[in-house]
């Protein structure tokens, strides 16, 4: 739990708070003093926190914490810390609802960077809603092959769209290649697909994260590009879980599509 911080003098009270199932401890805020904007954050959280130790129905938990953020944009329509909390409850509220809230806000804050972020995520959820299918494609392979996507799907299929400048993609690669005998029991296949414009980064990552899966590229480099539009990626790395239709049956992190795979 962090600190909202603001232009503003704040005091804030941390506690050690201890997972000793999990082997770690968390510095977590207690109580702030000083701005408002700063105490509000605080209790939205905790907020957030003790419905869902109270409520345990999914469903339940989501429209209260749907109502509650409404409730609190409405009152606070130029605040920065709305716009934030919208991004937070996407997965509580919907895209339909989340959109609605964010056309709640003002002017500024929905044309801010961080508005249009929002907004392009929900275009992407929504354009790659589970059942959805995807369109097919052809892109060239690490040694320059054309590969048309529909011939090599045979089943379940992870589409993973990365680059070698990704951080969190090359981290990734590596919990594919620990896991891929797992990968590989469920019959799943994994499908690189790079937004790099440097061909020579794109090998040398590939060898270096031993990435030795169907890795394709056209090279055209990051979000302008044909396959980036195609599928509204914004922001890597993004993964796609697919069946043998090509029907979408998980989108979002590595952990949203191995929680769906290992659930079959």
């Amino acid at each position: 739990m962090g600190v909202w911080l603001t232009n503003d003098e704040i005091k804030v009270d941390f506690f050690v708070k201890k997972y000793e199932k999990d082997g770690y401890s968390l510095l977590q805020s207690q109580s702030v003093e000083g701005s408002q904007e700063s105490k509000d954050y605080l209790f939205l959280v905790n907020r957030r926190n003790e419905i869902h130790e109270l409520e345990r129905n999914p469903l339940k938990q989501n429209l209260k914490i749907c109502e509650e953020t409404e409730n609190y944009i409405l009152n606070h329509k130029d605040s920065y810390l709305s716009l934030s909390t919208i991004s937070l409850i996407t997965e509580n509220c919907g895209t339909s609802k989340t959109r609605d809230l964010l056309s709640r806000l003002s002017k500024e804050l929905i044309a801010s960077s961080d508005g249009i972020l929002l907004k392009d995520n929900l275009e992407k959820i929504e354009h790659n809603a589970i059942g959805t299918t995807i369109p097919d494609f052809i892109m060239p392979n690490d040694k320059g092959q054309n590969v048309q996507i529909s011939s090599v799907v045979k089943g379940m299929t992870v589409i993973a769209f990365w680059a070698s400048w990704c951080g969190p993609c090359r981290s990734e690669n590596r919990d594919f290649v620990k896991n891929k005998k797992l990968f590989d029991e469920k019959g799943v296949k994994i499908i690189g697909v790079s937004l790099d414009d440097d061909k020579e980064a794109w090998i040398n990552a590939i060898a270096k994260d031993k990435a030795d899966w169907l890795q394709l590229s056209d090279l055209k480099g990051q979000f302008d590009s044909k396959i980036s539009k195609q599928f509204k990626i914004n922001s890597v790395p993004y993964l796609l879980l697919i069946d043998k239709d090509m029907k979408i049956q998980a989108a979002g992190s590595y952990s949203d599509i191995a929680t769906k795979i290992f659930l079959f």
